[in-house]
């Protein structure tokens, strides 16, 4: 079963949160030399970006609209 829209808010806001959390206080360089760093941020984007998808797709389809 699909995750209701407003969980999936609640995640888009929780990864936002958390990718700042991260990189707070980091500079553009701490950045580019880890990797771990860089692979935490892009699955936190993934995050936001699929669950928007989701969201929007879902609304769409509740609302009859394409």
């Amino acid at each position: 079963m699909p995750r209701p829209p407003l969980l999936r808010i609640h995640d888009m806001l929780d990864a936002a949160k958390e990718i700042e959390r991260a990189i707070r206080g980091m500079s553009d360089r701490d950045y580019q030399r880890s990797w771990v760093l860089r692979s935490a941020l892009e699955r936190g984007i993934e995050i936001i970006s699929e669950a928007s998808r989701s969201t929007r797709m879902s609304m769409s389809a509740s609302s009859g609209m394409r």
